[in-house]
């Protein structure tokens, strides 16, 4: 019987995003609002697949003699603790340029983390001559930052010739 569950779990999995999909397409609903309740969605099915992760390695070290296999079973699960629970925020942006304005205020990496890695490459995608213009800016600005440490290396060093100045006898 529990050979049967991860089967049962990825059915069941399968079929409420079916649904989902499906149900959000005559909803009239807005894409962001669909977004937002695809990511609750989503943290359900993490939260109860972290579950039968733990419940599946109390059971092991609570009736397998082999603690050993245990602790690889441990060490092979991606059960986490972080945030209470949650998973890392996945958030639906508001539009391709909210995820734009992201990647140059926090940058690609922490953007990924944000908004996904789907939602960053049609965002990339709907907006590449923006990231070729930005990229060609940075590029030319870091040129010109290079080329005026060029041209103040390439002068001629100042002299500077050492003189004592005598201070003629007066009154004191």
């Amino acid at each position: 019987m529990l050979k049967h569950r991860p089967i049962r779990l990825t059915l069941a999995t399968a079929a409420v995003l079916v649904l989902t999909a499906c149900a959000g397409l005559g909803s009239g609903e807005s894409s962001y609002k669909q977004g937002l309740d695809a990511n609750v969605q989503q943290y359900q099915l993490f939260s109860d697949t972290q579950l039968a992760q733990q419940v599946t390695l109390q059971n092991c070290y609570q009736f397998n003699p082999n603690k050993s296999e245990c602790s690889i079973l441990t060490a092979a699960t991606n059960a986490q603790q972080t945030l209470a629970g949650q998973p890392a925020q996945l958030r639906v942006a508001k539009s391709p340029g909210e995820i734009a304005e992201s990647i140059v205020n926090r940058g690609l990496d922490a953007t990924v983390k944000i908004f996904g890695i789907d939602a960053v490459r049609s965002a990339y995608r709907a907006n590449t001559k923006m990231f070729a213009d930005v990229a060609a800016t940075n590029a030319q600005a870091q040129a010109d930052i290079a080329k005026l440490g060029i041209d103040a290396a390439a002068k001629d060093p100042l002299i500077v010739r050492p003189e004592i100045i005598h201070v003629g006898g007066g009154s004191q």
